[in-house]
């Protein structure tokens, strides 16, 4: 990735098997939660609405530890893996601008799955429309480019989230013993 390029996009990172595991997962996440919370899983997540979001799944994880190689090709130094996180969105979800905390220094958000009318969700990074296919993961600086998305017009839409950081920076497993631990 060169010093001027806020992004770059790698097509098809994920086979579609691969997000298929990771989408159905984040489903079973979803239907268990439903099953045990009195409260509406899909109200969001305090950053985005009409969402439901899971942080550190195993599947997740497996693919932050996986693209940590790829993730240092492209960025161009050597990289530590912090946390995963998913989304499901839903009809009328937002994203506001922002950039990101510290942990997510370097990011990789890799689409998993589309509705069935294949509803384009473009995320907005440093005023550039990024959209993803299945399987393609868009590249960047989460905490130097700002990004948003707009209100989604699908039915469902299902992203994860890859985060890194500089090696020897301090913040390697975002403070967890190792991947898949939860941050309570």
């Amino acid at each position: 990735m060169q010093e001027q390029q806020t992004v770059y996009i790698l097509r098809n990172a994920l086979s579609e098997e691969a997000c298929l595991l990771l989408s159905t997962e984040m489903k079973i996440h979803r239907s268990c939660q439903s099953l045990t919370s009195e409260e509406d899983v899909m109200s969001g997540d305090g950053q985005v609405n009409n969402s439901f979001s899971k942080y550190a799944s195993l599947g997740n994880e497996a693919i932050l530890l996986l693209m940590n190689q790829k993730a240092n090709e492209i960025f161009g130094e050597e990289l530590e893996p912090t946390y995963s996180y998913s989304r499901i969105m839903t009809a009328g979800a937002t994203m506001p601008r922002h950039v990101d905390r510290p942990e997510c220094s370097h990011s990789v958000t890799i689409c998993l799955q589309k509705d069935k009318h294949n509803t384009p969700y473009p995320i907005y990074m440093g005023g550039e429309q990024v959209e993803l296919e299945v399987g393609d993961a868009v590249f960047y600086r989460g905490c130097e480019v700002e990004h948003w998305r707009n209100a989604y017009e699908g039915e469902e839409h299902i992203q994860v989230f890859l985060h890194y950081t500089p090696k020897g920076s301090g913040l390697i497993y975002d403070g967890r013993p190792f991947v898949n631990f939860s941050k309570d």
